[in-house]
């Protein structure tokens, strides 16, 4: 009391205001105002100060500038928000603030760090003793996946070099040593699905999430692909699709083929963005401290930001040729719409530039491989008539492909390029042995027809080998014919051979009464080296137990004909002999419809038989021993058989029948 000079100290939260508006930051900034009652002299009746009012303040005398730099006082990371709030000893300009200056350290001293990369500082023109910054995305991602700094409390630490910011008298921050965090927060916030782009062209996704995930959690079988927010034209991806990319906010997959094929052969999805969103469970991934991402249901399917159709043409990579499973492989670059395959466009060559070639058609087609290979089951024809040519696919020297223009499409309509010529990869050469599967017999022509299971090299065709019986099991050699010559057989390679059998063969099988009369009594056997196919491989045997029944059979339709006769009157008793074209029923032979005369006329003399005795065995020649009353007509007349020119002989059609019963 009783001064003229009074000293006010000023309270720390006025400083602060005054730092904050920036008054007396410097002298032109410094002026004083003061009310009448802000201070009365010493006089017996008080007189209050005479104001200094708004308009009038007076102008400081002196200033002395704050230099004393700010310190930081406290800091909080809070990972939930991604946040860092930092709290200083003084007001500062918050738009001074660097936070590329600013790292995290695991421990007081040592350990591991992260020097941010920058930050967005929250109402940056403001001026306060507190600051918040939003993390930047690369550095919430090395915070999050850092094993060692800011897991917790006890491991969140801050240091900033000098100059990180400055006051609200522009003093910069001295460097702030390692400081630990007066709060922490843990990021408990589900991460979510924010977006995907779909690649068709080589089957790959990017995904990216709201926070940092753990990509080992990767569950392919959480994301569903579908046509719309709300779809039942959906694609899950199965396990096999993987993730390429590490932790992060975005993660990069792989679809396998599967999917791939899924997706390109489902219609109407994942075509455009327009048809292309994604739906996800809450066991799709998790975030880095074992957060379920939040689920996206069906009916909020979130539509993808990019989608790469695929404008590639597929390619075939390679082919494969079994003959003896008879089919071709085609492995191609890419899943191709087996509803747009032409296999008549696929050509067998037998060299890069041949013109031995067989065009493929008529075979079944199965897709598998995710789409990506096409196998033909070739038919029976067609494999034997590749078979049949010796120049073609007889190993993998000599099969070559032909893919003509528009052999097959993708299933974005591209079209496979013609493909002038390209060796097999893998040859299998026909190792099956080759069997019998039907024949038949031609008894009115003597032919034999022999159709295999596959074509036949029919110069290797031994017809000796081959026994025709009467019954499956033929225990009796009288009762059966093996074929004693080689006859005349079909001169083609083929899977079914004819053989026109010699005329001594076709007697010997039409003299057995039981054999070969009708088609249930006519069997085949063959030895295992009758025949062999193209690869040398020769047929299974059929043993005479066990012998295969004809499934084709043709009566001998063509009556027998007497071709010459020879009479002996000298031999006792008298003889006539009978050759016939085929052979003949012995006991068919009937005498009395014989008769000798003396010319071809009817009208010259004659002597018909009464009778004889007649051969007992069936054959080509019959004979008929005349009876002592038909010698002795045939004696007694001087024109009759004197001598081969008055020797004649007329029959009826009922004289003689052949093994088939059919008369003369």
């Amino acid at each position: 009391d009783g001064i003229s000079t009074v000293q006010v100290t000023l309270s720390a939260s006025d400083l602060e205001q005054l730092k904050i508006k920036g008054i007396g930051a410097t002298q032109a900034k410094s002026f004083l105002r003061m009310t009448a009652t802000s201070v009365s002299d010493m006089a017996f009746t008080a007189n209050d100060l005479v104001p200094i009012v708004d308009g009038s303040a007076r102008p400081v005398d002196v200033h002395i500038a704050d230099t004393t730099p700010p310190t930081l006082a406290s800091f909080d990371l809070d990972l939930d928000l991604e946040q860092v709030r930092l709290t200083f000893s003084e007001p500062i300009q918050r738009s001074t603030l660097n936070m590329s200056l600013y790292s995290f350290h695991s421990a007081q001293t040592g350990g591991q760090s992260i020097t941010l990369t920058g930050g967005t500082v929250i109402a940056p023109t403001t001026v306060s003793t507190t600051a918040t910054a939003n993390l930047l995305s690369a550095d919430r991602r090395n915070l999050k996946l850092s094993t060692t700094v800011a897991r917790n409390l006890s491991t969140t630490f801050i240091s900033a070099v000098a100059s990180s910011l400055q006051d609200a008298s522009g003093v910069s921050l001295a460097a702030i040593p390692r400081t630990q965090a007066k709060n922490f927060i843990r990021d408990v916030t589900r991460p979510t699905l924010t977006g995907f782009d779909l690649d068709s062209s080589d089957g790959t996704m990017n995904i990216t999430f709201s926070d940092v995930v753990r990509a080992n959690t990767f569950d392919p079988t959480g994301f569903t692909i579908q046509s719309s927010s709300n779809s039942n034209t959906r694609v899950t991806l199965t396990a096999d699709t993987k993730v390429t990319s590490g932790d992060g906010f975005v993660v990069k997959v792989q679809l396998s083929n599967a999917d791939i094929f899924s997706l390109r052969s489902k219609a109407g999805i994942a075509r455009t963005t327009t048809n292309t969103f994604m739906t996800i469970g809450a066991h799709a991934i998790d975030d880095v401290y074992g957060v379920d991402v939040l689920a996206v249901t069906n009916g909020n399917g979130l539509k993808a930001t990019t989608v790469i159709p695929d404008n590639t043409k597929p390619t075939l990579l390679d082919w494969d040729l079994d003959l003896d499973a008879g089919t071709i492989l085609l492995s191609f670059s890419d899943a191709v719409n087996q509803t747009t395959f032409n296999q008549t466009k696929v050509i067998l060559k037998s060299t890069a530039t041949s013109t031995t070639t067989e065009r493929i058609s008529g075979g079944a087609t199965v897709q598998s491989g995710s789409g990506r290979i096409l196998t033909i089951t070739l038919t029976d024809t067609q494999q034997n008539s590749i078979k049949a040519n010796t120049n073609l696919a007889t190993s993998k020297a000599t099969s070559f492909i032909e893919l003509e223009v528009d052999t097959v499409a993708d299933f974005g309509g591209n079209l496979l390029a013609a493909l002038a010529s390209k060796q097999v990869r893998n040859f299998t050469a026909d190792t099956t042995k080759p069997t019998l599967s039907f024949f038949s017999l031609d008894m009115d022509n003597g032919r034999l027809a022999l159709t295999f299971s596959e074509t036949v090299l029919v110069s290797s065709l031994n017809t000796t080998q081959i026994t025709i019986q009467h019954v499956a099991n033929s225990l009796s050699v009288a009762q059966r014919h093996t074929i004693q010559s080689a006859g005349t057989k079909s001169t083609t390679n083929s899977a079914t051979v004819t053989v026109d059998l010699s005329t001594a063969d076709l007697n010997s099988i039409k003299i057995i009464d039981v054999l070969a009369k009708a088609q249930s009594s006519t069997f085949l056997s063959l030895v295992a080296s009758a025949v062999s196919d193209m690869s040398g491989q020769t047929i299974a045997g059929i043993p005479s137990n066990a012998a295969q029944a004809a499934t084709g059979f043709t009566l001998d339709t063509a009556d027998p004909t007497l071709t010459n006769f020879t009479l002996d009157l000298n031999s006792n008793p008298a003889l006539l002999s009978l050759t016939f074209n085929e052979p003949i029923k012995a006991t068919s032979l009937t005498a009395n419809q014989f008769t000798l005369q003396g010319a071809k006329a009817s009208s010259a003399a004659s002597v018909t038989l009464t009778g004889g005795v007649r051969s007992t065995t069936n054959a080509l020649i019959q004979t008929i021993q005349l009876t002592s009353t038909d010698l002795l007509a045939v004696q007694a007349l001087s024109t009759v058989a004197t001598s081969n020119a008055d020797t004649f002989l007329s029959v009826t059609s009922t004289a003689a029948q052949d093994m088939f019963s059919r008369n003369l």
